[in-house]
């Protein structure tokens, strides 16, 4: 909680919000909200595998109950199924078989982990930390890459 909030989640959110020219409030995570809870019984809090008793309470007096009791979902990107679409997997078969990839990685192992992932194996992480990291070193080190890969890389806001 003291880590991974303010310096992931909670930093992720702010930055994207603000991308988007959204103001996104965290009501849940306000000190005094925070030390309400904290005085409330546990089973106000958890109920078996059910979390959030009390907040899912009070939703339900104002929402639909489907609503109030809905599972709690993250925030994911996309990432994974964009992967598989032509067009994004074509630019990441280029930066895998780029000079770069091969300073740093054998590319035919690249292409395999991108093939797995588009057969059915979840591998967007590893592929997206790789792609990343590629077209990071393409644009912090230049000189050290071939000015046909520098140029494909392309930075917008």
């Amino acid at each position: 909680i003291n880590t991974w909030l303010p310096f992931d989640i909670l930093h992720k959110a702010d930055r994207m919000s603000m991308c988007n020219s959204l103001e996104v409030r965290t009501p849940l995570v306000d000190k005094e909200v925070a030390a309400f809870a904290a005085t409330m019984p546990i089973k106000t809090r958890i109920r078996g595998d059910e979390t959030k008793v009390s907040l899912r309470t009070a939703a339900a007096a104002e929402l639909p109950k489907d609503v109030a009791n809905k599972e709690k979902l993250g925030f994911p990107s996309p990432i994974a199924s964009w992967i598989k679409e032509d067009k994004f997997r074509k630019r990441i078969e280029e930066a895998f078989t780029s000079d770069v990839a091969k300073k740093f990685f054998e590319p035919e192992a690249l292409l395999e982990i991108l093939q797995e992932h588009i057969n059915g194996k979840s591998s967007m992480q590893k592929i997206f930390t790789i792609y990343t990291f590629i077209l990071w070193y393409q644009v912090y080190f230049p000189e050290d890459t071939t000015a046909d890969t520098v140029s494909k890389v392309k930075i917008t806001k």
